[in-house]
């Protein structure tokens, strides 16, 4: 049994030679030194390995593990045939070795991201800062809506907690945002008999040019109106018209809102009487009067 298993050893490390041996040739011959000597050069100088096929490997078990020898009543007898047949064959014989390069380089301890390995160079600029970047709120985003009525291909918004697709939820009872408005309309129609259009861009733009703010609409509602709209948007109410009244102001940016405010009047604010000026400010422009100023530090 000793002799087997000094035969394996000596067969594994004479593997590990060679296969050191085979990348030291690849080595030596790209440095530019001599080669290491092969294996027909051993057998020039006298090696004489014996066949492959009559030095057999150990029997192994299902999971490549050489099996033990018994210990039974034959296992000297066994010990003693295999001792002899190990001096007959002599050395072990070379394996030969499949020709490869260097092994294979290792991994990288840190691999890129998904979104790294899938963007290109200037979106990976990008990538890592979107999280740290202000989103827009729900409430600030516009849609642009046809001024007769017509759904926008928008987003499902969400205004003062309730779930909006498109403009708004159609309170009922009332004629939907999709119905064009009479053409001599005014802010007080709107506001008593079209509460599904309060939100267009077009009507939204109106309240703008005469400084409404969402509570000076929502408390022009009549009751029937604002029952329903207290369903819709149970918290804050008029926040939610403001918001609206907001996120249209930042779609339209400085100029254009500044022009809307200085051009002529979209509709009459009501159908008799005085126009009502709210004091909202658009956009922080401070171009109404009326509107509260911020109280300046002194420096």
């Amino acid at each position: 049994m000793a002799d087997f298993n000094d035969n394996f050893f000596i067969q594994s490390v004479l593997n590990s030679i060679d296969d050191l041996n085979q990348i030291d040739r690849v080595v030596a011959a790209e440095l530019g030194l001599p080669p290491f000597p092969s294996f027909e050069d051993l057998l020039r100088r006298g090696w004489r390995p014996s066949s492959a096929h009559s030095n057999p490997a150990p029997a192994t078990s299902s999971v490549g593990v050489p099996q033990r020898q018994s210990n039974g009543p034959n296992s000297d007898q066994q010990n003693g045939s295999q001792s002899a047949a190990v001096a007959q064959r002599g050395p072990p014989a070379i394996r030969a070795v499949h020709p490869r390069l260097c092994p294979r380089p290792l991994a990288p301890s840190h691999r890129p991201s998904l979104a790294h390995a899938n963007s290109t160079p200037a979106q990976q600029g990008v990538i890592g800062r979107a999280r740290a970047t202000k989103r827009k709120s729900p409430d600030d985003e516009e849609e642009d809506i046809p001024a007769n009525g017509g759904e926008p291909a928008g987003k499902r918004q969400s205004l003062g907690g309730a779930k909006l697709v498109g403009t708004t939820k159609e309170l009922p009872g009332f004629p939907a945002s999709k119905e064009p408005l009479p053409t001599d309309w005014t802010l007080e129609l709107v506001v008593t008999k079209y509460p599904n259009h309060t939100l267009l861009p077009s009507v939204l733009d109106a309240f703008t040019q005469y400084f409404w703010t969402g509570n000076d609409i929502y408390k022009r509602f009549s009751p029937e109106i604002t029952q329903e709209w207290n369903k819709v948007f149970p918290n804050q109410p008029g926040n939610a018209l403001h918001k609206r009244l907001i996120g249209r102001w930042k779609k339209m940016g400085s100029a254009a809102l500044r022009d809307l405010i200085n051009a002529p009047k979209i509709v009459p604010c009501f159908a008799i009487g005085e126009p009502y000026f709210g004091k909202s400010n658009p956009g922080n422009l401070d171009l109404n009067p009326r509107a509260p100023r911020k109280p300046v530090k002194n420096e």
